[in-house]
Protein backbone atom coordinates (compact mmCIF):
# COMPACT_ATOMS: atom_id res chain seq x y z
CA UNK A 1 0.00 0.00 0.00
CA UNK A 2 1.60 3.50 -0.78
CA UNK A 3 2.05 5.96 1.69
CA UNK A 4 1.82 9.12 -0.72
CA UNK A 5 -0.29 8.97 -4.43
CA UNK A 6 0.19 11.88 -6.74
CA UNK A 7 -2.96 12.23 -9.67
CA UNK A 8 -3.13 13.94 -12.76
CA UNK A 9 -5.62 14.96 -14.91
CA UNK A 10 -8.42 14.58 -12.11
CA UNK A 11 -11.02 16.99 -13.79
CA UNK A 12 -11.96 18.44 -10.53
CA UNK A 13 -13.80 21.84 -10.38
CA UNK A 14 -12.34 24.44 -8.24
CA UNK A 15 -14.89 23.90 -5.55
CA UNK A 16 -15.09 20.56 -6.09
CA UNK A 17 -11.70 20.01 -4.76
CA UNK A 18 -12.95 18.92 -1.06
CA UNK A 19 -13.79 15.63 -2.31
CA UNK A 20 -10.10 14.58 -2.54
CA UNK A 21 -10.24 14.55 1.38
CA UNK A 22 -13.41 11.96 1.20
CA UNK A 23 -11.40 9.48 -1.29
CA UNK A 24 -10.04 7.43 1.68
CA UNK A 25 -10.14 7.45 5.27
CA UNK A 26 -7.05 7.09 5.68
CA UNK A 27 -6.24 10.17 3.56
CA UNK A 28 -5.79 13.47 3.09
CA UNK A 29 -5.63 15.38 -0.09
CA UNK A 30 -4.88 18.45 -1.32
CA UNK A 31 -4.65 19.54 -5.08
CA UNK A 32 -5.60 22.78 -7.78
CA UNK A 33 -7.89 22.13 -10.42
CA UNK A 34 -7.14 23.47 -14.13
CA UNK A 35 -11.10 24.79 -14.99
CA UNK A 36 -11.50 28.75 -14.76
CA UNK A 37 -14.40 29.05 -13.36
CA UNK A 38 -14.44 33.09 -13.12
CA UNK A 39 -16.73 33.74 -16.27
CA UNK A 40 -19.32 31.94 -14.61
CA UNK A 41 -20.49 29.20 -16.66
CA UNK A 42 -18.83 25.90 -17.43
CA UNK A 43 -18.63 25.18 -21.47
CA UNK A 44 -17.46 21.69 -22.47
CA UNK A 45 -15.85 19.38 -20.28
CA UNK A 46 -13.76 20.21 -17.15
CA UNK A 47 -9.90 19.39 -17.85
CA UNK A 48 -6.64 18.84 -16.40
CA UNK A 49 -5.61 19.24 -12.04
CA UNK A 50 -2.92 17.69 -10.07
CA UNK A 51 -3.36 16.03 -6.25
CA UNK A 52 -1.37 14.18 -3.72
CA UNK A 53 -3.22 12.09 -1.49
CA UNK A 54 -0.94 10.99 1.82
CA UNK A 55 -1.74 9.00 4.81
CA UNK A 56 -3.36 10.73 7.64
CA UNK A 57 -1.02 9.12 10.05
CA UNK A 58 2.10 11.52 7.85
CA UNK A 59 0.15 14.51 8.76
CA UNK A 60 3.10 15.77 11.84
CA UNK A 61 5.42 15.36 9.15
CA UNK A 62 3.98 16.82 6.36
CA UNK A 63 3.48 20.51 4.83
CA UNK A 64 1.29 21.67 2.43
CA UNK A 65 3.50 24.37 -0.35
CA UNK A 66 1.50 27.08 -1.97
CA UNK A 67 2.80 26.70 -5.34
CA UNK A 68 0.08 29.92 -7.05
CA UNK A 69 -0.36 27.25 -10.01
CA UNK A 70 -2.38 24.93 -11.19
CA UNK A 71 0.06 22.98 -12.71
CA UNK A 72 1.91 21.99 -9.44
CA UNK A 73 0.65 20.50 -6.31
CA UNK A 74 3.61 19.94 -3.55
CA UNK A 75 3.98 19.13 -0.16
CA UNK A 76 7.37 18.75 1.95
CA UNK A 77 8.03 15.68 3.35
CA UNK A 78 10.41 15.94 7.03
CA UNK A 79 12.29 12.92 6.75
CA UNK A 80 14.87 11.27 8.98
CA UNK A 81 17.77 11.98 6.06
CA UNK A 82 15.92 15.69 5.14
CA UNK A 83 13.04 17.83 3.88
CA UNK A 84 11.43 16.14 0.54
CA UNK A 85 9.97 18.24 -1.56
CA UNK A 86 7.36 16.00 -3.50
CA UNK A 87 5.75 17.74 -6.40
CA UNK A 88 3.16 16.68 -9.13
CA UNK A 89 3.75 18.49 -12.12
CA UNK A 90 1.55 19.22 -15.05
CA UNK A 91 3.82 19.80 -17.71
CA UNK A 92 2.96 22.57 -20.56
CA UNK A 93 2.04 20.22 -24.01
CA UNK A 94 5.07 20.69 -26.86
CA UNK A 95 3.39 21.87 -29.99
CA UNK A 96 6.38 22.82 -31.29
CA UNK A 97 6.12 26.99 -30.97
CA UNK A 98 8.14 29.51 -29.01
CA UNK A 99 5.30 30.14 -26.76
CA UNK A 100 4.95 26.41 -26.02
CA UNK A 101 9.27 26.66 -25.18
CA UNK A 102 8.49 29.82 -22.68
CA UNK A 103 5.49 28.16 -20.78
CA UNK A 104 7.77 25.03 -20.15
CA UNK A 105 11.29 27.38 -19.43
CA UNK A 106 8.57 29.36 -17.06
CA UNK A 107 7.29 25.74 -15.36
CA UNK A 108 11.32 25.08 -14.81
CA UNK A 109 11.74 28.22 -13.42
CA UNK A 110 8.95 27.73 -10.60
CA UNK A 111 10.01 24.51 -10.05
CA UNK A 112 13.59 25.50 -9.15
CA UNK A 113 12.34 28.47 -7.05
CA UNK A 114 9.75 25.68 -4.86
CA UNK A 115 13.14 23.70 -4.21
CA UNK A 116 15.01 26.89 -2.95
CA UNK A 117 12.73 28.11 -0.95
CA UNK A 118 11.96 25.35 1.00
CA UNK A 119 15.37 24.48 1.72
CA UNK A 120 14.79 20.90 0.77
CA UNK A 121 17.47 18.57 0.94
CA UNK A 122 16.17 15.93 -1.77
CA UNK A 123 13.65 16.39 -4.94
CA UNK A 124 14.34 12.41 -6.18
CA UNK A 125 11.05 12.39 -7.87
CA UNK A 126 10.83 15.53 -9.71
CA UNK A 127 14.87 15.20 -10.79
CA UNK A 128 13.55 11.74 -12.55
CA UNK A 129 10.59 13.54 -14.51
CA UNK A 130 12.57 16.88 -15.41
CA UNK A 131 14.83 14.29 -17.25
CA UNK A 132 11.99 12.54 -19.43
CA UNK A 133 10.85 15.84 -20.05
CA UNK A 134 13.78 17.54 -21.37
CA UNK A 135 14.85 14.42 -23.33
CA UNK A 136 10.86 14.07 -24.70
CA UNK A 137 11.14 18.38 -25.54
CA UNK A 138 14.55 17.90 -27.67
CA UNK A 139 13.48 14.71 -29.15
CA UNK A 140 10.38 16.56 -30.38
CA UNK A 141 12.31 19.74 -31.31
CA UNK A 142 14.75 17.68 -33.35
CA UNK A 143 12.42 15.88 -35.40
CA UNK A 144 10.05 18.89 -35.83
CA UNK A 145 13.34 20.44 -36.94
CA UNK A 146 13.92 17.55 -39.17
CA UNK A 147 10.27 17.75 -40.76
CA UNK A 148 10.47 21.45 -41.79
CA UNK A 149 13.85 21.16 -43.61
Amino acid sequence: MHDIVFLQEHWLLPHELNLLANLHDDFFGVGFSAVDTSIGMLVGRPFGGTAILYRKSLASIIKIVNTSSWRITALLLHSQVGPVLCCNIYMPTDYGTTDCLDEYMDMCSKISVLYADNDAAFLLVLVILIVMLILDFIICSVSSAMTTS
